[in-house]
């Protein structure tokens, strides 16, 4: 479900993404179950939680992620790649390790960038309302 209004790069927002966001909800989680779901430490995870940081971070994301982020899908690690024109980076827990939606499913997953057991993206959850669910 979208809320009309709020895109990023042309892609409506999941109204639980907006709603979080415009709450000030969307920040990293209290429990353990959240921060273990984003394969990081407490410390790592960081959320944009403005409109504006969202905008920000996704400007130019689309060419970042096609050359910085490889993958390749991955039945073992789903799913492995991203569509750069079809997603849009939320967070990051550091340096080089993007959360972004993947928003070629309905409603869109949650998913990470992981450096092994080789370079690609996994889903942290099959929506954001699962993921605020956990937190």
């Amino acid at each position: 479900m979208t809320r009309t209004g709020l895109e990023i790069n042309g892609h409506p927002l999941p109204a639980a993404l907006v709603d979080a966001v415009t709450a000030g909800r969307w920040r990293a989680p209290n429990r353990w179950a959240g921060w273990r779901a984003f394969g990081g430490r407490p410390s790592e995870v960081h959320l944009y939680g403005t409109v504006e940081d969202l905008e920000r971070e996704n400007r130019g994301w689309p060419a970042i992620a096609a050359t910085v982020f490889p993958g390749a899908p991955d039945a073992r690690h789903p799913p492995g790649d991203l569509d750069p024109e079809r997603s849009v980076v939320i967070g990051d827990r550091g340096p080089d390790r993007p959360l972004a939606l993947d928003l070629r499913t309905d409603p869109p997953t949650v998913v990470r960038f992981r450096d092994h057991p080789r370079p690609g993206w996994s889903v942290v959850a099959t929506s954001v309302e699962e993921l605020l669910r956990r937190w």
